[in-house]
């Protein structure tokens, strides 16, 4: 009972409530999810139904829907039999609910989502509020702009709160964008502001909040922060809110927009303690990106930054720009030690290239669609491949192609990657590519480890099909299914 969720009505909830109804349960709780939209449906369609047993005052459609909303519902039946059990009420949940909330002392991490466009009035809110306040480290708050202003706690103190995850629901009505919610937002901020270390204000949906962010004070402990540019209106506004924090800022995550005024991103922002950058490049103009060419920003994470991320494919010439972009001309003085990047083709030339602009890499990430060797066509890989195979299609990379020119090409390198992964996307997930990565470890001899196990042994099975995953490739599939497979050589 670590994880304590109440977003959808059933006979679980039901337990898991009488379960912790004992303070000793309920002290072992440490995360709370509530998102109550279900259970407010219950108690609606409860009062249809106490309203549909009362004396009729009018028959049809009417009549007709409500007897079959109420026979739909879980629990709801005018009659019962033995093995039904209790029918499920909103009522005695609520009730429950309210007991139990007083005893959640230990819960360090509250989600709360509200979508609807009226207020959420029940009572347990604000007694989840006064209960958690004491001790919760991580709040993550998904609400609807109509009823932000009413559903923030300004009233709770909350003195351990290092994490805060904003983010707006959808607004059908467009008069919702424009309404003035950033005064309310950045009063409830504020008061975190000698706590805070982590921040995201997000929207699905373009809106003005520059208002908001210029009344932010500056929080003395953010060291990450998550960009959401469809909260900022102008490029302004994002770069003087990040330089208010450029001494204690260590971690970033940069998502890019299509937007025209964000053309120039981070170019002009210096952040001289960033150790971890993530860039999810939804949307990327090349060839004149702005994170392809050297820049103020680069220069100043040249030194501190250790770990990058890029989230999106990438061609072999914008990774060349984007890394030279940061390191320079002095690659053997940059810091950077863990890199993670999608090429759609996996080469020799790649990993050369790697080892060239980032010779102290220690820990990489690939995640490719397919490998190529020089004067073939590209093939997707099997998760051995290149000591197994199907039978390439004429002109297609071969793996003795692929195997000679990976020793000529990479043996000779001085690198001292230590780590390595290499993913691709298949049809039940992630397969992971223990193939490649054990030809690799035979070409760059400082690796010691694959997908960051600390090992170089394979495990059995090499991909397991995630849980419940029907795949409709069926036999075809290449993730191991379960034990009524007969055994595979895992070997190369």
């Amino acid at each position: 009972y670590k994880v304590f969720s109440v977003n959808k009505v059933d006979r679980t909830l039901v337990r898991t409530l009488e379960v912790l109804r004992n303070p000793a349960n309920a002290k072992r709780v440490r995360s709370f999810h509530l998102d109550p939209a279900a259970l407010r449906d219950l108690s609606r369609a409860e009062a249809i139904v106490n309203e549909h047993h009362r004396p009729p005052q009018q028959h049809g459609a009417l009549a007709t829907f409500t007897t079959q909303l109420f026979q739909s519902l879980p629990g709801l039946s005018t009659s019962k039999s033995p093995q039904a059990g209790d029918p499920i009420s909103a009522a005695k949940i609520t009730e429950d609910l309210e007991t139990v909330l007083p005893s959640l002392r230990n819960v360090d991490n509250f989600s709360f989502t509200w979508e609807m466009v009226s207020a959420f009035t029940e009572p347990y809110l604000p007694l989840a509020w006064r209960s958690l306040g004491t001790n919760l480290q991580y709040l993550r708050l998904n609400l609807h702009p109509r009823s932000v202003s009413s559903q923030l706690p300004h009233d709770i103190n909350f003195p351990c709160l290092r994490s805060l995850h904003f983010s707006f629901t959808i607004a059908d009505d467009p008069r919702d964008l424009l309404l003035p919610v950033g005064e309310s937002i950045s009063r409830f901020i504020n008061k975190f502001e000698y706590t805070l270390e982590s921040l995201y204000i997000g929207s699905p949906q373009r809106r003005d909040l520059r208002n908001m962010y210029a009344s932010l004070t500056r929080f003395k402990k953010l060291q990450s922060f998550e960009i959401s540019p469809h909260t900022f209106a102008s490029p302004e506004s994002l770069i003087t809110f990040l330089s208010n924090h450029s001494d204690t800022l260590t971690s970033l995550t940069y998502v890019s927009d299509s937007n025209p005024l964000f053309v120039n991103g981070l170019s002009n922002l210096e952040l001289h303690h960033l150790e971890k950058l993530v860039m999810r490049l939804h949307y990327v103009p090349y060839p004149k990106a702005w994170w392809n060419v050297p820049s103020p920003f680069f220069n100043s994470i040249s030194s501190t930054l250790r770990i990058l991320t890029i989230e999106g494919a990438v061609t072999i010439t914008e990774l060349d720009q984007v890394l030279n972009a940061l390191v320079g001309e002095n690659p053997k003085d940059a810091a950077l030690e863990e890199f993670s990047v999608a090429v759609s083709s996996l080469s020799v030339e790649v990993l050369a290239l790697l080892a060239k602009r980032v010779p102290s890499l220690k820990s990489l990430d690939l995640r490719i669609h397919d490998v190529v060797a020089k004067g073939g066509f590209p093939i997707t890989p099997s998760e051995f491949f290149p000591f197994t195979s199907s039978p390439p299609h004429p002109r297609q990379t071969t793996p003795g192609d692929f195997i000679q020119s990976g020793r000529e090409v990479l043996l000779p390198l001085q690198w001292i990657l230590a780590d390595i992964t290499i993913k691709r996307r298949s049809c039940c997930g992630d397969l992971v590519q223990w193939g490649l990565m054990k030809f690799l470890a035979q070409c760059i001899p400082t690796i010691r480890s694959f997908a960051r196990r600390c090992t170089l042994a394979i495990p059995d099975p090499p991909n397991a099909k995630p849980e419940g995953k029907i795949c409709p490739l069926e036999v075809h599939c290449p993730f191991w299914a379960g034990p009524q497979e007969p055994p595979r050589d895992y070997s190369p």
